[in-house]
């Protein structure tokens, strides 16, 4: 990006000053233009058009649960901290992934209060273009439960093809590591919720990849997952693409590290 930038003014420096001042107004209109347009696709997109992707905070409370018991209630505190801070930051992350995307999704927040509300509203959250709901994901979306599609890489079936423009994918707001193999896919069984991953293992030989049986399938941080929606939606179906985008290179290079799944 800055190499283009760096040859487009030094293209610029060789023209006239009226030409140049020509161009630089006509590239201020088309930035204006895509601006609007962005925004214009983001309000479509919370009122109705976009493919709702929700991200369910309630795994910030259980986690500091799991907690307790083990390590005492100032570690707890300390945890549950260190989850509003982490988690906070992933949210605004997909947040601006989202914003900036020609096709953004609806963007939903389940379980959006407390601590967690309350330090993200410090970052700006009140215009953030999501939707907020206090309310769990169950409560939420009580009329549609059957349209729920939990994402966790221990769910046996794969995402295939273009998304579902019915389905809710609900992605657990799990920051900590050291979490229970399974959280979220328990969550979904008890609940009677369709669960389904990633396709990494499908598309692994495209991304560079490769699997043995000692390798499992990478936990992807929040807004990885967000992004590879967006992508899944914004080429139809492609996960081969939409997969690149959310595995970093370096997993990549790397297989698929040795990391405790959730």
């Amino acid at each position: 990006m800055h190499t283009t930038r760096a040859l487009e003014e030094a293209r610029l420096e060789g023209l006239p000053q009226e030409q140049r001042a020509a161009y630089e107004a006509e590239a201020a209109r088309l930035r204006v233009e895509a601006g609007l347009a962005q925004k214009a696709a983001m309000r479509a997109a919370l009122e109705g058009a976009g493919q709702r992707v929700v991200i369910d905070c309630s795994y910030v409370t259980q986690v500091e649960e799991l907690h307790a018991p083990r390590h005492g209630e100032r570690v707890r505190e300390i945890v549950a901290q260190a989850n509003v801070r982490s988690l906070a930051k992933q949210v605004e992350i997909a947040m601006g992934m989202n914003r900036r995307s020609q096709r953004p999704v609806a963007l939903n927040l389940t379980s959006f209060r407390g601590d967690l509300a309350a330090f993200c509203d410090h970052s700006g959250a009140r215009s953030w273009p999501v939707r907020r709901h206090e309310e769990h994901v169950l409560d939420v979306f009580a009329s549609e439960a059957s349209n729920l599609v939990m994402l966790t890489p221990d769910a046996a079936a794969p995402l295939e093809g273009p998304l579902d423009p019915r389905a809710i994918y609900v992605i657990g707001g799990i920051i900590d590591k050291s979490v229970i193999k399974g959280l979220s896919l328990g969550w979904a069984e008890a609940a009677g919720v369709r669960a389904a991953r990633l396709p990494v293992r499908e598309h692994a030989a495209e991304l560079g990849m490769s699997f043995d049986g000692a390798n499992k399938t990478p936990v992807l941080s929040v807004s990885d997952v967000v992004a590879a929606m967006i992508e899944a939606g914004r080429t139809g179906g492609d996960w081969t693409a939409a997969l690149a985008v959310a595995l970093p290179e370096r997993v990549r290079r790397a297989g698929v590290p040795g990391r405790r799944r959730r």
